[in-house]
Order: structure tokens, then C-alpha cells, then sequence
């Protein structure tokens, strides 16, 4: 699951609405890809109406989904749903929100590099033995380079 995605959790009260829309906001604002999907997990995210679960339950799989799929996921479970309107109504603001950090970001300038040096990173990166961070993921346990991880995510770099 992305940081962005798991973010999106859908509020059951109305006060609970700003601060997951700031949350939201300020992760894409210091990076976080809103292109990124989830991995192969087979977690899920469901949502039913406490007084009636077995005709109102609705569940949408992380796998394969970037924030907006996975929104759009969630518009379409509810759409022409009354009871599920405050939900529906959220998801909006989150397209507003997650639009608004996005319009801004600074664009970066492209490079081109020589094909040997990415030939060198790609053998930094695979070389587990000198990774020095673990993360446990919902699929499994993920190793990295502490260092590289903070200087290409803001988020991380944040924390």
C-alpha cells in the first residue's frame, strides 16, 4: 500500500474529514507520487453501515491501484448510493486537495545519463548487503539505503 493510498481512509464523522485532508496535502506537497501503485497485496479497505453490514458492505482492493485509481475505485462502489454520500462528497475534496498540492510542486529539469552510470546505480541498489534500513511492508519485508531513500523522498526526509 502507498503512504497516499493508506491515507485515504474514509471518514465516518465529519470532523475527522480536515485533518486526513491535510495529511493528504501536505504528503503531496513534499512528494509523495500520486502515480505510485500499491504491490501485489491482497489487502483490502472495507466500509458497511454499522446497524446493517450484510447490505452495505463494500470493500476495494489496494492492489494495482495509485491514489487516483483507487479513489475512483471508491466513486464508483458508492456512486448513487444515498447513504454513502458523505463519503462519496469526501472523495471529492481529496481530488481538490491532492489537485491543489499538485499544481504546487516545482518541475524538475531531466537529465540525460550515460548508461554506464545507471549500470553503477542499479548495482548499488541491489547490493542488499549494504543495505541499512528494512521496512515492513504488507507483501513482505523491503531493504533499502537509508541515505538514498531520504534524498529521494521529501516525506521520508521529513520524518
Amino acid at each position: 500500500t502507498t503512504v497516499l493510498v493508506a491515507a485515504c481512509k474514509l471518514p465516518v464523522g465529519g470532523a475527522e474529514e480536515e485533518p486526513i485532508l491535510n495529511l493528504i496535502e501536505w504528503l503531496v506537497k513534499n512528494g509523495a507520487s500520486i502515480s505510485q501503485k500499491c504491490g501485489n497485496s491482497t489487502r483490502n479497505y472495507g466500509l458497511w453501515k454499522t446497524n446493517d453490514e450484510a447490505n452495505t458492505k463494500i470493500l476495494v482492493e489496494y492492489k494495482g491501484h495509485s491514489v487516483m485509481s483507487y479513489i475512483k475505485a471508491w466513486q464508483d462502489a458508492l456512486h448513487l448510493k444515498p447513504e454513502w454520500k458523505q463519503q462519496f462528497d469526501f472523495l471529492t475534496k481529496v481530488v481538490e486537495r491532492i489537485a491543489r498540492a499538485s499544481s504546487q510542486l516545482h518541475t524538475r529539469r531531466r537529465a540525460s545519463v550515460d548508461e554506464g552510470i545507471v549500470d553503477i546505480w542499479e548495482k548499488y541498489l541491489h547490493a542488499t548487503s549494504s543495505h541499512d534500513l528494512t521496512i515492513e511492508a504488507s507483501d513482505g519485508r523491503v531493504t533499502a539505503h537509508a541515505q538514498m531513500l531520504m534524498e529521494a523522498s521529501p516525506v521520508v526526509q521529513a520524518m
